[in-house]
């Protein structure tokens, strides 16, 4: 019973979010990055830009953010879905967090910060970019796919020839507004919070001399195994002391609306959380990982000649989605997208 209470006051207790005016709005919550200060930095994180090369100092406030980001009028019918989303899990993410590192989080710690790794995978910049992208490469190869049925069947008939021909040769081009991919994103929020929310999640403890690094997308992607047979996991790090790593198994379908949040946060399952002090190569990895995934900047609690030769090492890496296709039958297609790290 005290389960059930715990998730009706993360649904119904979130702070008020402010819709009167203008303003930047982060999209790496200012509340996360402030776990990344160390004591001696007076309020500001070591910074590292993929894109610069350069190193500088800055508050939490004045990175990670745009302007009217949690706006998006155009394809929402609630165009403040993004922010009251983000208002819900911002206000506790510092404390679950930190219940978590404890070892004493509660299920609606777990939702919290489930909710935060949603926002993290769906609506970043990172994802924008490379969800539209992907978007205008699946429009074109579909009208592809479709004029050859069409020629096979001859269905001809009003049918744009040209202008797909026009496509192939890059006299024409599709665009996809990337507010569309982000409002797609957005409607998918809670669902994919959770999926991730019933996934087992791996706690790591970090008591080596190297603290973890994060980004303006930290979520980082981790392939086991070839794409179309292996298992995508990620890691995030949540403190430079503390990470989590969740495979996603396909397990958990995403379910939409308010009778699968209450079914899924009043059932948890057992065996959710996993402890365990994590060795120097893993560190490594997720944070070389960390600063592929990055968009341009990488955050330290400590300036470290290090962590500026991994930046440069891996600053032509970025988040991207490729496209793939898989024959079904002598007359089928399936069309499939892969997350990924490539280099530009």
């Amino acid at each position: 019973m005290a389960t059930k209470q715990t998730g009706a006051r993360l649904i119904s207790g979130w702070a008020p979010y402010n819709t009167a005016m203008a303003k930047n709005d982060h999209y790496v919550p200012r509340t996360y990055l402030e776990l990344f200060l160390d004591s001696t930095s007076r309020g500001r994180l070591y910074a590292y830009s993929k894109r610069t090369g350069k190193a500088f100092q800055t508050a939490p406030a004045s990175v990670c953010c745009e302007r009217d980001g949690d706006f998006n009028p155009k394809y929402l019918r609630h165009p403040h879905l993004l922010g009251e989303f983000r208002a819900i899990y911002e206000s506790q993410l510092q404390s679950s967090i930190r219940s978590l590192e404890a070892r004493r989080a509660s299920v609606t710690d777990k939702h919290v910060i489930a909710m935060f790794m949603a926002s993290l995978v769906a609506t970043m910049p990172a994802w924008k970019r490379a969800g539209t992208e992907i978007a205008t490469h699946l429009w074109k190869r579909h009208l592809v796919l479709y004029r050859e049925m069409r020629i096979k069947h001859n269905v001809l008939a009003d049918f744009p020839m040209e202008g797909i021909e026009m496509l192939e040769r890059g006299e024409l081009e599709i665009a996809t507004d990337a507010d569309y991919v982000k409002a797609v994103a957005t409607r998918s929020l809670m669902p994919t919070a959770l999926s991730l929310f019933q996934e087992d999640w791996i706690i790591g403890i970090n008591e080596t001399t190297t603290p973890f690094l994060t980004s303006d997308y930290p979520f980082a992607i981790d392939w086991v195994g070839d794409y179309l047979e292996g298992v995508m996991y990620r890691h995030l790090p949540l403190t430079p002391r503390v990470s989590v790593t969740v495979a996603h198994s396909g397990r958990f379908p995403l379910e939409p609306g308010p009778d699968a949040v209450k079914r899924v946060l009043s059932t948890p399952r057992d065996g959710g959380l996993r402890y365990t002090n994590l060795r120097p190569k893993f560190i490594e990895r997720v944070n070389n990982l960390v600063v592929q995934c990055a968009e341009d900047h990488v955050f330290s609690s400590q300036p470290s000649d290090a962590t500026a030769q991994v930046v440069n090492k891996y600053a032509h890496h970025r988040l991207t989605v490729e496209y793939i296709e898989i024959p079904d039958g002598k007359n089928a297609m399936i069309q499939g997208t892969i997350l990924t790290i490539k280099q530009n």
